[in-house]
C-alpha cells in the first residue's frame, strides 16, 4: 500500500511539473493547488464577512497560467469567465495569492486602487516586503488590506443593490 501512495504522489508531481514545462505562448495550462486553494481561501473568508461566495462558482469556469507580459500578473476575463495568471510567478505564493485575491477583487466589480491588494505598478520585490515576512514583510499588512479588499466589495454590493 505504501508502494502504491509513493508511486501515486510522484506520478502526480511529474504530471504537474509536465504540464507546466509545456506551456507555450499559444496554450495556457490549467493550474496546480495553490491557485485553487487562494480561490477557495478566498470564498471562506468572503462567506464570514457576509459577502455571497456563489458570485464566483457563477463567474469562473477556469484558472489557467499563461506567459504574459512580465508587468502583468494576471488577469480576469468575464467574457471567457477565466483568471489567467501569469506563468513567470508559477510557483511564487505571495504574488500568486496577492493576483488571486486582486482578480476575484474585479470580478466582485472593484476597479485598481493606488496600494493595498486592488494596487498596480507593484513590483515583485515590493510585494514580497509588504506580505513575506521572510523578506521583511508582514503577515499583519496582508490582514490588514484583506479586510480594506472584502470592505470595499461590501460597500460596492451595497450600492449596487441601492441603485437597483
Amino acid at each position: 500500500m505504501k508502494k502504491f501512495l509513493k508511486f501515486s504522489i510522484l506520478f502526480i508531481l511529474i504530471s504537474t511539473l509536465f504540464l507546466r514545462c509545456c506551456a507555450t505562448k499559444t496554450q495556457p495550462v490549467q493550474v496546480d493547488f495553490f491557485a485553487y486553494k487562494y480561490v477557495h481561501e478566498f470564498k471562506a473568508e468572503a462567506e464570514l464577512e457576509g459577502i455571497d461566495p456563489e458570485i464566483i462558482n457563477d463567474s469562473i469556469q477556469d484558472i489557467v497560467f499563461y506567459p504574459l507580459d512580465k508587468n502583468y500578473y494576471g488577469l480576469y476575463s468575464k467574457i471567457n469567465k477565466q483568471i489567467v495568471l501569469n506563468s513567470l510567478y508559477a510557483y511564487d505564493t505571495i504574488v500568486l495569492k496577492k493576483t488571486i485575491y486582486h482578480e476575484l477583487g474585479h470580478l466582485y466589480g472593484l476597479d485598481h486602487d493606488t496600494g493595498g491588494i486592488m494596487g498596480t505598478g507593484i513590483s515583485e520585490e515590493q510585494i514580497h516586503k509588504l506580505y513575506c515576512p521572510n523578506d521583511g514583510g508582514s503577515d499583519k499588512i496582508w490582514e490588514v488590506h484583506k479586510a480594506y479588499l472584502f470592505y470595499k466589495i461590501r460597500k460596492h454590493l451595497r450600492n449596487l443593490d441601492k441603485s437597483k
